[in-house]
């Protein structure tokens, strides 16, 4: 039976990132997958998927157990450190930080999801576009009371951690008026 995705949106920090449209792309779309699309991560030239490990030289490669949550959490705490904290659902990230949830199909896959800027959340699957709905087609108040069975054995029925991810902003310009105005004069060497 379809969880009850209903109620009150979670809180934000209000740091949510606005970069939904980047991923709508199609060399975004096949470059990237739950993972990349969560963290604000950028496929450039590698066609192979973000995991969990892999940005940590030491987990590189390694095979990982789907049975439960723990080590999903432990490689993505190492992939990120000093970017990633763990937070709750029911508090808002520090500002300059989003929510990002981690969910388990137990023995089959992993998934994440993150808080959009409005306050609904968002998620890609695979080599599919992101979405802003459930499995049952329903905007995604909470990730933990979305429907999340899309069958084959993809049920992501344990719900992991939320996480508190940086969030990457854009370079500030600068300051035009703090230019200098008179022409610099070489020094010309005796």
């Amino acid at each position: 039976m379809p969880r009850k995705n209903s109620g009150k949106l979670l809180p934000r920090s209000g740091s949510e990132p606005a970069n939904y449209a980047y991923y709508q792309k199609p060399r975004s779309i096949i470059r990237s997958n739950c993972m990349a699309f969560a963290f604000g991560e950028k496929g450039r030239t590698n066609y192979q998927k973000q995991q969990p490990g892999n940005k940590t030289p030491s987990l590189r490669g390694t095979d990982f157990s789907l049975a439960t949550c723990d080590e999903l959490v432990r490689r993505v705490m190492s992939d990120y450190k000093g970017k990633v904290y763990k937070g709750t659902p029911a508090r808002p990230c520090r500002r300059g930080y989003s929510k990002v949830m981690a969910v388990l199909a137990p023995g089959a896959d992993f998934h994440f999801y993150r808080q959009g800027p409005d306050g609904f959340w968002e998620h890609k699957r695979g080599l599919t576009p992101p979405s802003k709905v459930d499995a049952c087609g329903k905007r995604i108040v909470n990730p933990l009371k979305a429907c999340r069975d899309y069958g084959a054995g993809y049920d992501y029925k344990v719900g992991c951690s939320t996480f508190c991810r940086k969030v990457d902003t854009p370079a500030k310009k600068k300051n035009l008026k703090a230019r200098r105005t008179v022409p610099r004069t070489r020094k010309r060497p005796a």
